[in-house]
């Protein structure tokens, strides 16, 4: 990556690159990956050529933005997906819950249900 960060920040000085270059090219490498830690990248180039400090901490503050959203987004689907697992499991109590009311046996509410014989044994009336 300092290798990179160099030949980047020497193109950058030498004047070869308009702003809008800058910002394509280093959103290029954040997205093909280039950068390990994007973050920590575009800090250290900003560093480097103070010129372009401001556009490049907005491409810093947008990609904090983006992983937050992401974060925030997983979250979400991860809660969702423990809810509907809680809500299965729920759902397959209550029905072991009648089928033992209405004398089925322990072994085939187990096994329609999913449940375990500990389980079910907490279920009782």
């Amino acid at each position: 990556m300092t290798d990179l960060l160099d030949r980047l920040t020497a193109l950058i000085l030498a004047g070869d690159l308009t702003e809008q270059h800058l910002i394509s090219l280093v959103n290029y490498l954040l997205l093909a990956g280039e950068a390990s830690d994007a973050k920590v990248f575009v800090q250290q180039l900003a560093q480097r050529v103070p010129q372009h400090e401001e556009k490049l901490m907005t491409i810093a503050q947008q990609l904090k933005q983006t992983g937050v959203q992401e974060g925030m987004k997983m979250g979400v689907e991860k809660g969702m997906r423990k809810g509907m697992r809680l809500g299965r499991k729920a759902e397959a109590r209550n029905i072991a819950r009648a089928m033992l009311r209405q004398g089925f046996d322990l072994q085939a509410v187990a096994t329609l249900t999913g449940l375990s014989k500990v389980e079910l044994a907490q279920l009782y009336p």
